[in-house]
């Protein structure tokens, strides 16, 4: 075989296997494709993730502020009702 006939088959060699692999590359192509789309969803959910982790931190910080203040609205009563009882019998 000469050089002609050679690169004439590594051509056709070539072209078979670039047509048998192109359903796989655009599987492929599909399928990065799909990837990026997840990644983007992915990104979205996080940050929604990370806002109602935000809130839910405030809320706590709330609820903490909130029952701390009532329990010194209930101490400083109870002083206020120990001073008057204190005061009426004494």
């Amino acid at each position: 075989m000469d050089d002609k006939s050679l690169q004439k088959i590594g051509k056709l060699i070539d072209q078979k296997i670039s047509e048998a692999l192109r359903p796989v590359n655009q599987r492929l192509s599909a399928l990065e494709k799909r990837l990026s789309a997840l990644e983007k969803k992915l990104e979205v959910l996080e940050l929604k993730i990370e806002a109602i982790n935000h809130k839910i931190d405030k809320s706590q910080e709330e609820t903490i502020e909130a029952i701390s203040n009532l329990i010194q609205t209930g101490y400083q009563n109870h002083e206020q009702r120990i001073q008057r009882s204190l005061v009426a019998s004494g």
